[in-house]
This record gives C-alpha cells, sequence and structure tokens, in this order.
C-alpha cells in the first residue's frame, strides 16, 4: 500500500512515515495520535520505534508502538491493539510498513465496534481502497471477526 487510506474519520492507515509526514497528518489531517505496528527486525534506514516515539512527543501526538509480525499475528495482539487505541485520540493513524497489517488491524476493530460479518468487513474494506491480497492475512481477519461476532451474538 504505497498512499494513506482513510478507513473512516478516526482511523488513517498507511506506511512507515517520515517525520515530515507526521508532521503533515498533523498539520494537515489534524492527526492526534500514531500507532506503529512494524517489528524492530523490519526497521532499515526508517524511523526506529524510539525516534517515531520523540518525533510524535514533539509534535504533541499521542504514540504507540505494538509490534506485530505477520508470522506471529494472534487474536490476543488484535485485542491488546483495539483496547490501546480506544482511549487514543482521534484521529488515529496506524503503520506497519506497508499498510497492509495496519489496515487489516482497524479494519477488524471497526468490524467488532460495528457488528459487521467478516463478509461486511471485507466490503467495507474495498469500499475505502483497501484490498487485503496476503490469503493467509485473509483467513485470519475472517476468522477474528466471525469468532467475535459469534462472542457478541448473545449479548
Amino acid at each position: 500500500m504505497s498512499t494513506f487510506k482513510l478507513l473512516d474519520e478516526n482511523f488513517l492507515v498507511g506506511g512507515q512515515p517520515s517525520e515530515g509526514t507526521l508532521t503533515r497528518l498533523k498539520e494537515k489531517v489534524g492527526m492526534q495520535s500514531v500507532v506503529n505496528l512494524r517489528t524492530v527486525h523490519e526497521i532499515e534506514d526508517d524511523l526506529s520505534p524510539v525516534q517515531e516515539g520523540e518525533a510524535c512527543t514533539e509534535l504533541g501526538l499521542d504514540y504507540v508502538h505494538l509490534p506485530v509480525s505477520m508470522n506471529e499475528m494472534n487474536h490476543l495482539l488484535v485485542d491488546t491493539f483495539r483496547n490501546q487505541v480506544k482511549d487514543l485520540p482521534k484521529p488515529v493513524y496506524v503503520h506497519c510498513a506497508s499498510g497492509m497489517r495496519a489496515g487489516a488491524f482497524v479494519m477488524m476493530h471497526l468490524a467488532v465496534e460495528n457488528g459487521w460479518s467478516a463478509r461486511e468487513c471485507f466490503a467495507k474494506a474495498e469500499e475505502q481502497g483497501f484490498e487485503c491480497n496476503k490469503p493467509e492475512m485473509k483467513t485470519f481477519l475472517k476468522t477474528f471477526v466471525d469468532q467475535h461476532q459469534k462472542a457478541g451474538a448473545g449479548v
């Protein structure tokens, strides 16, 4: 994902921002918080999580680093993400290296919050220009959303 995608009024997703991008997000979009899903092993010449946190602090942005590896994704990580973003000032920029994990995490959060089925979640994501093209990510998203929908159905 090479561009930013606004998935709803509270969440913008995309790839690793530079310090200049963080400044533009704050000034032009009114971004209030940043969630970084990158692991330290995928940081090359980009901002490290510590540098990104410092840049966010200087700009007055809340910052959360929740490392998520494609190989180690699990429902607990998504639930941790969901709990953290609920309390962050909005709007929130959620990113990883390319925006794929970020988009999936935000869409899973929105699906559970709005009571969407996995099918509705995929349709809403595509409406916003986010397409999940990794089969393992699609399967994970579907399983997470379906399980949370079933858990909430009896409430």
